[in-house]
């Protein structure tokens, strides 16, 4: 056999123990040289169980063009919520432009409405003062016009009636001094308050010199005129000093029963010249 024959033979053969692991370990120095030199030769075998190369997936044309028009609808969407954003914003700028110069606006008025508020307290408290002053102004000058004044209660009511000639023929009776002089006496009289048929009305009489209604006043306690005419002459006061008086009138009349000196000037009680306070 040629030599190029053996060659291939003995790396055929040589090829073929290679696979089987007994066999290396059986040959001789020759056989070990010549397995390391096939073996250099030799590329390492694959896997026993061989694996299935994945295949990339490919998108069809079709797939494509209807991702790519979704896209450009959601764009195109997009836009035009932002263009309408856009819009809103604006309208909105605008609105609270408004509101701002509107709560300006309010807040000068507010501004002034105080300052005037502030003005109309001082003007208010000042004409409360000046209301208090003057009523009572107006009711010490309606007191001190009173002091001219008596009333006479108890003289029946007629149809008709000349009340000044009735009550000048009883002042007469009372002070027969006065019988020549007393229409220059008496300025005024008359009955107080509307006709009622169920009672009488009371008489106010105006004197033209106060020394002549005091002098009246004096004469008139006790008088026998009074007693058999069934008639009293009383002060005109005020109705706010009749209450004032009421309520003093238990002390007053207890000094007067312990023989002290107790009377009324105006709305006040005195007792021995001091003032009486309301309990």
């Amino acid at each position: 056999m040629p030599k190029s024959n053996q060659v291939k033979g003995g790396v055929t053969a040589a090829t073929a123990l290679a696979s089987h692991s007994y066999c290396a370990s059986q040959g001789g120095d020759a056989s070990d040289d010549g397995m390391e030199t096939l073996s250099s030769k030799v590329r390492r075998p694959l896997p026993d169980t061989p694996t299935k190369i994945p295949v990339p997936f490919k998108k069809l044309r079709g797939d494509e063009e209807v991702s790519n028009a979704t896209i450009l609808a959601a764009v195109n969407n997009l836009s035009a919520m932002l263009q309408e954003l856009n819009v809103q914003m604006k309208n909105n700028s605008v609105m609270i432009a408004e509101i701002a110069k509107s709560v300006e606006f309010n807040a000068k008025e507010i501004k002034d409405c105080k300052s005037k508020t502030l003005t109309l307290e001082k003007e208010v408290t000042k004409i409360g003062t000046e209301n208090a002053n003057l009523r009572e102004r107006v009711l010490e000058l309606e007191r001190y016009k009173r002091r001219w004044n008596l009333k006479l209660r108890g003289l029946k009511e007629q149809d008709n009636e000349n009340t000044r000639e009735t009550v000048s023929q009883i002042l007469v009776k009372i002070a027969p001094q006065w019988t020549d002089k007393i229409d220059s006496i008496v300025d005024s009289v008359h009955r107080l308050g509307k006709k009622e048929n169920c009672r009488h009305r009371h008489i106010v009489i105006h004197f033209t010199m106060r020394h002549f209604r005091d002098e009246l006043w004096r004469l008139t306690k006790g008088s026998a005129v009074c007693k058999e005419l069934n008639v009293s002459f009383v002060e005109h006061v005020l109705p706010a000093d009749r209450e004032a008086r009421v309520a003093v009138w238990p002390q007053i009349k207890q000094a007067r029963e312990a023989g002290q000196r107790a009377y009324f000037r105006g709305p006040n009680g005195f007792i021995n010249g001091k003032i009486i306070m309301v309990p």
